[in-house]
């Protein structure tokens, strides 16, 4: 499916912030690219935007992980329902498939855990708290800031956005859904209990392959999207 141009990635994009909703442009998405993957950058922060981005999860999901969470054998994600919104009352996991790229950069991460139960740490072997990343956030949207003008500074959040509007045209809605950990509207909960992973997978793919050819427009790009 070809990919719209840069141009209709803004004017879109555009349109969402003025309903209050922080998408990235392609554009940006190239500069925070290049930012984060400088040999100078922390890989860590970067493995955790780059996860974020491909699988659109909340960043509590992300962060409160355990590699014993994470089946590279059946290719599953399996979110704890204590660790999701909507699993404070389904009680229900979130199942999501992992992609070849997600699996590297998953065990990327994992070495720099040093052994912990926890994908992503601090000292001690201590797991990120949620909102440990709001600094290295700030710090990127101040150095993004002085590349456009009239920027508007983006959340970790907001990532969550950008790849629920980039898969819109990659996969059918109730699967993006799905993918976000969301309910399916009315009575479709209620009847339709299938998770889709299948599609799923196909989706993830569709939508990583679709970052790559955003932030590495060239045809052998120093770093591929799947590395830090």
């Amino acid at each position: 499916m070809p990919l719209r141009s840069s141009t209709e990635f803004v004017d879109h994009y555009r349109v969402i912030n003025q309903q209050g909703e922080r998408v990235l442009s392609e554009e940006e998405l190239r500069v925070l690219f290049a930012l984060i993957d400088a040999p100078d950058y922390n890989p860590r922060n970067a493995l955790i935007i780059k996860l974020a981005l491909l699988f659109g999860c909340r960043i509590g999901e992300l962060l409160k992980a355990k590699m014993t969470d994470f089946d590279f054998t059946k290719g599953i994600w399996t979110v704890p329902p204590e660790n999701h919104k909507t699993g404070r009352k389904s009680k229900k996991p979130i199942i999501r498939p992992i992609i070849s790229a997600a699996e590297e950069l998953i065990k990327t991460a994992k070495k720099l855990s040093h052994g912990s139960d926890y994908l992503f740490i601090v000292s001690e072997g201590k797991p990120l708290c949620v909102g440990g990343h709001t600094v290295f956030i700030t710090t990127l949207n101040k150095k993004m800031a002085l590349k456009f003008e009239n920027y508007t500074h983006w959340s970790i959040h907001d990532l969550r956005k950008t790849m629920r509007t980039g898969v819109a045209e990659l996969t059918q809605p109730h699967v993006a859904e799905i993918m976000l950990g969301h309910k399916l509207p009315g009575v479709w909960q209620v009847y339709d209990k299938h998770i889709y992973l299948e599609e799923q997978r196909e989706a993830y793919e569709r939508w990583w392959n679709k970052v790559n050819q955003i932030v590495y427009p060239s045809p052998n790009p120093e770093y591929p999207a799947g590395q830090s």
